[in-house]
């Protein structure tokens, strides 16, 4: 019997184009497991003594430690694209992920399609060290039903837009 399982990538409402996160998760587990095997386990290695914790388990040699989203990426590893991925939209407040260092600008449309001006919007926002940046803006006014948000993140000529929607109650 094969274990089968359902990996679905989103944020906010973008999944990850092209399937491309699913193929990095597939190599980087792939990588860190040795390599890839064809044949099932036979019913004796199934009911072998357990070995001991995954934490205690040495890292194979010759691959770099697994990144995560986020995280600073391990040495030799390089990411195929430039990315923004939105991690919590809602009225009055947006939250991303994108290459450390990216200076990202949003812009909030309003549910009549009137795009909101406030100050704490005008300002770009640079990335952290860890790739985290964030937007707050005064959730009020403006009539109830679904809003917006488009983030704009560059770094050098590098250039990626993420959208997500808002309900305004």
């Amino acid at each position: 019997m094969r274990p089968s399982f359902s990996l679905t990538w989103t944020a906010g409402e973008r999944k990850l184009p092209g399937g491309r996160a699913m193929l990095l998760t597939f190599a980087f587990t792939l990588a860190a497991c040795g390599g890839a095997s064809t044949s099932m386990p036979s019913p004796a290695a199934t009911t072998a003594a357990p070995s001991p914790t995954l934490a205690a388990a040495p890292q194979p040699s010759g691959f770099p430690p697994i990144p995560t989203l986020g995280g600073q990426a391990a040495t030799g590893v390089i990411l195929p694209t430039y990315f923004v991925t939105i991690l919590e939209s809602r009225f009055g407040m947006l939250s991303v992920v994108t290459t450390p260092g990216s200076a990202c600008t949003l812009k909030a449309v309003m549910p009549d399609g009137a795009v909101r001006s406030d100050p704490e919007l005008a300002p770009a926002r640079t990335a952290d060290a860890g790739g985290r940046a964030s937007f707050t803006y005064p959730a009020t006014g403006g009539p109830a039903g679904l809003g917006m948000h488009t983030v704009s993140c560059a770094l050098a000529a590098q250039r990626e837009q993420a959208q997500a929607r808002f309900e305004v109650k």
